[in-house]
C-alpha cells in the first residue's frame, strides 16, 4: 500500500511500528489481567504500571486514527471491572486518606473511560466503512464479470472496466490471429 497521505502514520512503515507498540502494551495489560491480576493490589507496582499502561493508550491512539489498533470496547472494559474490583477490595490496606480515595478513584475511571470511548470509536468507525462499501456495491460501481470465454477458439485480451483501481476485468474477443505457414524444409 506504501503511502496514503501526507500524516505521520499513513505509510506502511510507521503505522506498522506504531500498531505494534500498541499490540505489545495491549497485551502486557492483558497477560496481567489474565494470569495474575493479584498484582493489581492496590499498593503494588504493577498495579501503578497497569495503570501507565492505559495511561499510555489513550495517549497514543487518542492521535490521528490510531484507535483502530486498540482491542474492542468489550475488552476494555473486562480490564476495567477487573481492575476496579481488585483496587477497591484492596486498596483499605494502605489506609490512604478519604480525599485521596475519592480522588483516585475519579482519575482511574476516567482512564478508562476515554479508553472505552476510543475503542467504541473504532467499532462505530468499522460499521461506517461496512455502510459505505454496501452503499458502493448498491449503486452498482463495479460489480465481478464472468471471465469464460464466450467465444471458443478466439484470442482474448483483459480489459479493465467500470472502477478499474479494483482489478475487475472483462475478457473481450479480437480478431483471430492469422495462422502463419510453417516452411518445411526438405
Amino acid at each position: 500500500m506504501g503511502t496514503w497521505g501526507a500524516g505521520i502514520y499513513e505509510n506502511d512503515s510507521t503505522r506498522d511500528y506504531i500498531d505494534g507498540i500498541i499490540d505489545n502494551i495491549s497485551n502486557a495489560v492483558r497477560d496481567i489481567v489474565k494470569r495474575d491480576y493479584t498484582l493489581l493490589h492496590a499498593g503494588m507496582p504493577q498495579s501503578d504500571l497497569f495503570m501507565c499502561y492505559i495511561d499510555l493508550l489513550n495517549a497514543i491512539c487518542s492521535r490521528h486514527d490510531l484507535h483502530t489498533s486498540l482491542p474492542d470496547a468489550e475488552v476494555v472494559r473486562k480490564w476495567k471491572a477487573k481492575y476496579m474490583e481488585v483496587w477497591e477490595f484492596t486498596v483499605g490496606e494502605c489506609d490512604p486518606a478519604e480525599d485521596y480515595r475519592r480522588e483516585r478513584a475519579v482519575v482511574l475511571n476516567e482512564s478508562f473511560d476515554n479508553l472505552i470511548a476510543l475503542a467504541s470509536k473504532k467499532i462505530n468507525r468499522q460499521n461506517y466503512e461496512k455502510s459505505k462499501t454496501r452503499r458502493q456495491n448498491d449503486k452498482g460501481v463495479c460489480r465481478p464479470c464472468p471471465t469464460r470465454n464466450p467465444i471458443p477458439g478466439k484470442n482474448l485480451r483483459a480489459r479493465p472496466h467500470g472502477d478499474s483501481r479494483i482489478g475487475h476485468y472483462r475478457k473481450t474477443t479480437l480478431r483471430p490471429m492469422p495462422e502463419v505457414a510453417l516452411l518445411r524444409y526438405v
